[in-house]
Formats: structure tokens, sequence, C-alpha cells
């Protein structure tokens, strides 16, 4: 007696295929047969369970499609259940009901099949590929076996079934044809099934881990956002797991792997660039493309070493005892969000822009700004890229302010007049003297010297011109910082108004805690105080209207006709530099010293300012000295660059291919 036991699942798939054309290719247009509600097959230990009620395949309106679209639609699932506590063996066969013969009929080349279940990926095939197996159906014509294996005693396993109509079919081999199939599951006794190794991967974080239910050697793999692709790469097996590091891309991507000749796909994933730069950010798009974003910057450390400017303990030539070893773009936040900063000796930040009396104006990007806008500081002028280590990088020498012997000359204005008055509390039972009373230091009433000396620069070059000032950025703000310490530096304390010894926020980042020593742990920041400080000391256009920021608007003291400032102490160190050590390894060394506009406090009579010394030394001076002047400015967000040769602009921002304004 013949001992064989089979349990079949009959579900019909038809496929009637129309031409339609749409845009110069055609369509197939299909319909499906219906399986009714959910039913268990039982034949000997084996149950089959159609789930999902009253829904078939549906492979209506298909088009010939890849593997990553044809993975992409619904399929149709069903679970196999061994009611006995004996392993058995069972095969899952697809059925043709159609003449292969017939001219009528799609043929088994162009139709691809997917079985995915919950210990394999999509297991993906043509079907003409698949053995042929013994057909079970009176209608039937052919069976293919699409997979086989053992099912332990009291188990179960769910499969889901997928097919579509393959990407290369021509209009000719597909347009008005039929293909319809059964899809059957057979338990034979006298079938020897033999396991083989498959692979099932979850995906996080940007990578695959793939999980093998048996060890497998010689295992290759592929990626794709096309139809196919051939694995090819090798990859290690490691306790029956494998890990595939996943490749940003714009389109939907799968990872398939080949295993003893057969080949399992992954689900499709779209793994999207990380978006730096939010759409209409055209400069910043174009700048970043040049320039691998290294990550933050972190906590910023110094050599081992207190000196004075010029102290050759504290210099060096190696940049890892300078800029931590940092040199690239790197990411941290300011007012209005992530902003990318340069930093280190880097040489691809190069942009031309403007006119100053007919010369061409060269300029160095500082960052890209938060809000998208780029921030350049003056680099020189004339034809050719000026030299980085000469006097030809400012505009000039000024002083910061004239007088000194008061706080508010710490200021890029100020609040009473430069004419010796000093400032005060003014008013009795005022906690603020800075910012309020008769006489206070810190209002915006009065320009400094460095000031009135930007805006006489502005008037020689024809970035006021219609032509020049439409890429100038004017919300955008220059932060100079007069927030007191927050708490007492020595004898350097928190009032900051009149001839008081005062220290400022600037320092307080770049000080020892208690003390005016420098500490070997710096803290910049690129955000300008709070909500109150920035209506004081945030400089921005006079028609600016404030930046919307998480439903939040960031406004400036709108208190600049010309939208020109200074760099401040925290973007020097940010760029390289560092309070109490020398460094001529980053790209804000010119061997010259000049200002930024950070107050570091008042004392012994002076006010005192940060600046950058001939050293690359970050440092502090008075505010009547005259050191060099490098105006920065920032450019619109939505500012369409290019590179000078208009060509080859992933090696664009250098001296003989800088970026221009389009």
């Amino acid at each position: 007696m013949l001992s064989k036991k089979r349990t079949v699942i009959i579900v019909e798939i038809i496929m009637v295929i129309l031409a339609i054309s749409i845009f110069g290719t055609f369509a197939f247009l299909s319909t499906s047969g219906k399986q009714e509600l959910a039913n268990t097959f039982t034949a000997g230990c084996l149950s089959i369970t159609i789930e999902e009620e009253g829904r078939a395949i549906d492979l209506e309106n298909r088009y010939p499609v890849t593997d990553i679209e044809g993975l992409e639609q619904e399929g149709y699932t069903f679970k196999i259940k061994n009611n006995c506590s004996n392993d058995t063996n069972y095969q899952i066969n697809l059925e043709s009901l159609s003449d292969p013969t017939a001219d009528t009929t799609l043929k088994a080349d162009y139709v691809r099949v997917s079985l995915s279940s919950d210990t394999m990926d999509n297991l993906i095939t043509t079907l003409k590929e698949n053995d042929v197996a013994t057909y079970h159906s009176e209608n039937a014509y052919v069976s293919y076996n699409l997979y086989s294996g053992i099912l332990k005693g009291s188990a179960s396993k769910s499969f889901t079934l997928k097919e579509w109509v393959e990407y290369n079919t021509t209009k000719e081999e597909g347009a008005s044809k039929e293909y319809k199939s059964q899809i059957n599951v057979v338990s034979d006794t006298r079938v020897e099934v033999t396991p083989t190794p498959e692979v099932k991967f979850t995906y996080s974080d940007k990578k695959y881990t793939g999980v093998l239910t048996e060890e497998a050697s010689n295992v290759k793999y592929c990626m794709t956002t096309d139809n196919k692709c051939d694995a090819n790469k090798d990859i290690e097996v490691s306790n029956k797991e494998i890990t595939i590091e996943a490749e940003e891309n714009d389109n939907k991507q799968m990872i398939c792997t080949e295993i003893e000749n057969k080949t399992y796909c992954s689900n499709p994933e779209l793994i999207e660039k990380v978006k730096l730069c939010p759409e209409g950010w055209d400069a910043c798009e174009t700048i970043l493309a040049n320039s691998e974003i290294k990550g933050p910057v972190g906590t910023i450390t110094g050599p081992s070493c207190n000196g004075a400017a010029g102290d050759s303990s504290c210099y060096s030539s190696d940049t890892k005892k300078n800029n931590m070893g940092q040199n690239g773009v790197y990411d941290t936040v300011d007012d209005y969000g992530k902003t990318y900063v340069f930093r280190g000796f880097v040489q691809n930040n190069w942009l031309k822009f403007g006119k100053e009396n007919g010369q061409d104006i060269w300029w160095r990007i500082i960052r890209i700004n938060g809000n998208g806008t780029i921030r350049l500081i003056y680099a020189g002028k004339g034809s050719v890229a000026p030299s980085t280590k000469t006097a030809d990088t400012q505009i000039g020498t000024s002083t910061y302010n004239t007088n000194y012997n008061d706080n508010k000359y710490v200021g890029f204005m100020f609040g009473t007049a430069s004419n010796g008055s000093a400032s005060s509390e003014g008013t009795a039972g005022t906690t603020d003297g800075a910012r309020n009373g008769t006489k206070p230091a810190h209002l915006n009433k009065y320009d400094s010297t460095i000031k009135d000396k930007l805006d006489a620069w502005w008037v020689t070059t024809n970035l006021g011109d219609t032509d020049q000032v439409k890429h100038i950025d004017i919300e955008t703000g220059f932060c100079n910082d007069r927030e007191p310490v927050k708490s007492a530096h020595g004898s350097y304390g928190t009032t900051t108004y009149g001839k008081t010894q005062a220290g400022y926020a600037p320092a307080d980042r770049v000080w020892q805690s208690g003390s005016t020593s420098y500490d070997s742990t710096q803290e910049p920041t690129l955000k300008c105080g709070d909500d109150t400080s920035r209506q004081y000391d945030l400089f921005t256009g006079t028609d600016a209207k404030g930046v919307m920021v998480d439903g939040k608007t960031i406004a400036g003291n709108n208190e600049l006709t010309n939208p020109v400032g200074l760099i401040t102490m925290d973007e020097v160190i940010y760029a390289g530099g560092f309070a109490g050590a020398n460094n001529n390894n980053y790209w804000l060394y010119t061997g010259q010293d000049y200002w930024t506009m950070s107050p570091r406090g008042f004392g012994d009579y002076c006010a005192y300012v940060f600046y950058v010394d001939s050293y690359g030394y970050l440092h502090y001076d008075r505010v009547n000295d005259a050191l060099g002047v490098r105006p920065v400015i920032n450019l619109e967000a939505d500012t369409v660059i290019d590179t000078l040769k208009g060509v080859d602009l992933a090696n664009g921002g250098t001296t003989d291919n800088p970026y221009i304004v389009k």
C-alpha cells in the first residue's frame, strides 16, 4: 500500500494582462480570484490555516515592477501546524492552471515569486527557476516546488507569498496574456528533505543583522536600489549571524544574500541620507557636499600650559596638541539650530563675494549658521587669494574704543556718551544698572570706535548695492555678550557698569572656577545669552524681523544699519584657537593681532576685550589698543554658489577654485 499523506491548500490566482498605453509604456491590469472565509484543511498530522479572512492576493492594476516594488505589495499569508509529536516534512508548490503552450498564457519566465516565513526573509525566484514537482489538481499543467522543509512536532510556521510580473517583461511577452495558479502544501513521507540555512534580517540604526537557521559558509551579499543584484561580496558568519552596514540613499534598497545557491532578500528600507540642509538652503548644500561632517566637536581641551602670549612652552606645530587633532567640519548648536563649523587646518572654506575699491573681496567660511545662512570673515582683496599670514587679511587696524575707563567700553555700542562720562546705576532701587537707569552702560545708543571703522569700510565696497545686498542676511546676529560672569572670579565680580571691576560671560567660559587663569578645558557657546540679553547683545539689521525656531522668535536688537560685525571668542575656539595656548595650525591664524567682539572684563581702570594674537593665542587686550579688524557678514540661506572654475564642485572652496556667488 502506498504510504502517502498529503494536505493541499488551493488558492486560485488569475492574472489577466491587457495592454494600456500610458506615457509610452504599457500597463498590466490583473484581476484575482477570491479566497472565501478563512479555512483550515487537515490531513494526518498537518493542518493548514488560511489567514486574513475574505482576502486573496490582490494583483489588480499591476505593471511589470522591480523586485523592490514587488516586495512592497501585500502578500497572502497562511500557517502550517504539525499536530503530532513527530517531525514531518512538507513542500510548498505552486501549480500552473494555464496551458503553458497557449499564446494567451504568461510564461513562467516572467512571473516572480517571493516566499517568506517567520525564520526566513524573502526567498525570491523566477517561477521557471524552481524544480518541477508532481501536481495534484486535475486541471493543472505543471507544478513548481517553491520550498521544502521539516516541521517539528507540535510546531507551526507562517508563510507569506507574493507574486508580480518580472520587471523586464516586454509588451510582446506580457500584453493580453493570462496566468492562473494555485498553491499546494504537500506532506509526502517518501520525499527526503535536508534542512538548508535560511536567513532572517532585522534593521536598526543603519545596520542589517541577519540570523541564520543553520551554520553556513561562503555567504555572499549585495545591496541594490534597482531591480536585482548579484550577491558577490563575501561576508563573515559569526555564531550564525551576519551584519551588513546599510548605505544612505534617497531610494529604497534591499539586501540580498546568497546561501547555498538560494537568494534571500530583506524587506525594502528607505535609508535616507541625513539631510544636513533643509530644502532651499542652496549654499549649505553646496558647501557641505564638499565636506565630511565629522560629528560634534565635543569637550575642548588645550595644552597643559598657561603661559603668556608668545610663551614657547605653549607652542607646538603638532595639531594634535592644538586642535585636538580635529580638522574638518564639525557640528554644534547655536540660537537657530544645528550649526556646522570649520575647524583646524582646513583649506576648502574660501569664497569670493563683492568688491572693495573695485577689487574682489575674499572671505573664509566660519560656519553654516543654524538657520542656513553662511557666516564669512574677511580674508583680503585682489585678483588672487591673499596671503593668509599678513596684514592683508584685515581692513586695517583700530582701537575697539578710544576711551577705556568704564565698563561700557566693552560694548560694540554703549549707553552713555563717549566723553569720559561714567555709566552708573542711576535711578535709586534699580538692580540692573548695566541696562537701566539714567546712565546705563550697556544700552545701544552710541557706536564704538570699531563699529565706526566697519561702517566706513562698508561704503568702500559694493556690498550695499542691489545685486549684492540681496544675498546678505540681516536676521542672523553678531553676539557682543555683555552678560556678567555667573559668580566672581577673584576681584572680577558681577556688577558691570561704571568703574566697578567686573567679568563678562565669555570669560566665564575660559577661566578656571573662581580665578582669572585660563582653564585647560574651555566651554564655548554659539548661543547669545537668553531672550532678554539677546535684545541688547545680538546685533541684527535695522529691518530684521527675527527668526522663527520651534515656534519661538529669536530676535536681536535691530541696531545695524550695515549688517556687518566681528567674530566672537567662541567662534575662534571652535575654529581651533584656545585661550592660553599658541596655535599656528588652524585656519584663523594670520600672524596678526585682531579683535573679536567678546568682552573679557573691566579691571585696573581699563575695559578689556578678547582678541587673536600673532601667535594664534586667544587672549585679551585693552580696548584703546589698535589691533586688526576683520569684518564678518552672513550670506542668505538661499544664496546659490558655484566655484570659480564652474567645474569640479566637489573640490571647490580652495584658493585656486573658491566658491563664488552666482
